[in-house]
């Protein structure tokens, strides 16, 4: 499933940013190092790979290079796609193929516009594929780990592990995709009941990267309805402040809802609520000073 889409842009003094990005909720950001290292995937020969599926510091990466040249100017970007973990990120080439006319067209305006358009991509993306797990390469991954425990003479281990992998791992896949479907559906309470059966199979099958990543997840889809409720509740305590020009305590507010924003992984509502803030904060001080 789709973890996070990052758009990479050169700066000719930072070099490689995260120019825009959207992400599941309580999935970390792409680190400096992690975005270095992509870019120079796609750049480190005499030409650059125009698209190119990785494995980096147990991410799967879906990445694509795109780059304009005029007279004055050369513009190089990367559409970065994360995935989690038993994915074959080259099945998402074309979706970001797809995203290459609109990236360009975005460019030029403010950011923020940006940052929508990679958020909506995301959120498309997301409700299209749903999620590529491959129930055929973890079956081939729990095999070899039967035979390895054959090898060591743990044949009713190595028994078990064998009957898991006829249909476990089909399991697993339809437990996953539901419940990630179930997510954006914000139907969360079956969502991590699917994320929880998930990690049983995960289990199951000997699969504890898998099985630590659908926990996670299944908290996440527990913990995004309290945070999306706990953030109507200030944005409207921001607004009846708003309403009795108390405007210190208002900023206040809109912080505090950027900050919950951030934790949900609403990138614009971040952004929005803690533009905000920061005027109420800039005005409050102004009228201070008289």
């Amino acid at each position: 499933m789709p973890l996070v889409l990052a758009l990479l842009r050169f700066d000719p003094v930072q070099g490689m940013i995260v120019y825009a990005n959207y992400k599941m909720a309580g999935q970390p950001d792409l680190t400096q190092d992690q975005v270095n290292s992509i870019f120079m995937s796609h750049a480190s020969g005499k030409t650059p790979v125009g698209k190119l599926a990785i494995q980096l510091e147990g991410l799967s990466i879906a990445s694509k290079f795109m780059e304009r040249k005029t007279d004055k100017t050369s513009e190089r970007l990367v559409l970065a796609l994360v995935l989690n973990k038993g994915e074959k990120a080259e099945t998402f080439f074309p979706e970001l193929d797809a995203l290459e006319d609109p990236v360009w067209e975005y460019l030029p305006k403010p950011q923020i516009k940006m940052n929508v358009l990679i958020q909506e991509a995301f959120t498309r993306l997301a409700q299209q594929v749903v999620g590529k797990l491959d129930a055929e390469i973890i079956r081939k991954r729990v095999i070899k780990r039967a035979q390895d425990l054959l090898d060591s003479n743990q044949i009713d281990y190595a028994q078990r592990l064998l009957a898991a992998s006829r249909s476990v791992p089909d399991q697993l896949v339809t437990a996953a995709n539901e419940a990630f479907r179930l997510r954006t559906e914000k139907r969360y309470d079956e969502s991590t009941k699917a994320y929880n059966d998930a990690k049983n199979c995960a289990l199951a099958l000997q699969e504890p990267e898998l099985a630590d990543d659908f926990g996670k997840n299944a908290a996440r889809s527990a913990e995004i309805p309290i945070l999306e409720k706990s953030r109507e509740k200030v944005v409207k305590a921001a607004r009846d402040h708003m309403k009795k020009e108390e405007f210190l305590a208002a900023a206040s507010k809109y912080k505090e809802a950027a900050e919950l924003s951030d934790k949900l992984g609403d990138v614009i509502g971040k952004e929005i609520n803690g533009k905000k803030s920061t005027i109420l904060f800039q005005y409050n001080e102004l009228e201070s000073l008289g």
